[in-house]
């Protein structure tokens, strides 16, 4: 099994943790990284745009000159999409985005990204984050302190409000708690900062 060292708020091992082979030891897979975070980032879209039709476009009910006789082409309403300030042909409408992705394709993507971010050096496992106070440079304290640099992904087992509103304005840092751990957000982040208790609930929540 794969193990790694638990340190302090000082960045000093102070024990191993145990880590199992097939969330920390897993093969790379481009393909099921790619169309997990295809999935994430899609499902994330409002989908909100929306353009008007000609029959929703408010007026044009007049006929704009008679059928025959002016030389022009006929024209029926000034809310053709030929026309200025007319309809869109074609446009978006509100829809959702969002499809699935097998669940055992999730799980080898988020299985390649952990073994990646722990075979780089790049997550880091704390005994502890609690802070006494919601204040950001306490919170900035912890991070030097564990040596986390670039973006951070805190990943937490329990819901800490004084951690949250420490980090929170900190645009370089995102707070999650265990069970929202996805491969998007560890793929963004360039250190993985997580609690021991953390990484044992993971891997109790995917049956190690």
């Amino acid at each position: 099994m794969a193990k790694v060292a638990v340190i302090d708020r000082n960045g000093k091992p102070v024990r191993d943790l145990e880590l199992a082979d097939r969330l920390f030891a897993a093969e790379w897979s481009d393909g099921c990284v790619y169309d997990t975070v295809r999935a994430q980032r899609a499902s994330r879209r409002a989908g909100t745009a929306s353009t008007k039709v000609r029959d929703e476009v408010r007026g044009g009910g007049k006929k704009p000159w008679r059928q025959k006789g002016t030389g022009r082409a006929r024209a029926g309403s000034s809310r053709s999409p030929l026309w200025r300030g007319g309809g869109i042909v074609f446009g978006p409408k509100p829809r959702d985005y969002s499809y699935k992705v097998p669940k055992k394709v999730r799980a080898r993507a988020l299985a390649a990204v952990l073994t990646d971010k722990l075979t780089g050096g790049n997550l880091l496992v704390v005994d502890g984050l609690a802070l006494e106070a919601p204040k950001t440079k306490d919170g900035l304290a912890l991070l030097n302190g564990v040596g986390a640099t670039g973006k951070v992904l805190v990943v937490a087992e329990q819901e800490d409000r004084n951690l949250y509103l420490a980090l929170r304005n900190l645009p370089h840092v995102n707070v999650i708690h265990v069970s929202q751990i996805n491969v998007y957000d560890v793929l963004w982040a360039n250190s993985v900062v997580a609690t021991e208790a953390a990484l044992v609930a993971l891997q109790e929540a995917r049956g190690q």
